[in-house]
């Protein structure tokens, strides 16, 4: 079964290697498979403007 986890401030510390996990995938899509040489950075997490603490994001992932 697959649930939505929504993770802002208030609880993303208990999501830390989770979304260290979905950074780097990003950073290996974005710029490894995509080529978006503009975005690399040398701890390998694709981090923009728009992921601040209190922005939130929908995961999606096994029931724990």
């Amino acid at each position: 079964m697959i649930q939505v986890h929504v993770v802002d401030a208030s609880n993303s510390f208990a999501y830390r290697g989770d979304l260290d996990s979905y950074f780097r995938l990003r950073h290996e899509i974005y710029v490894d498979e995509r080529g978006w040489q503009d975005l690399s950075r040398p701890d390998g997490r694709e981090i923009d403007a728009f992921d601040t603490p209190e922005a939130p994001l929908p995961g999606w992932m096994p029931s724990r």
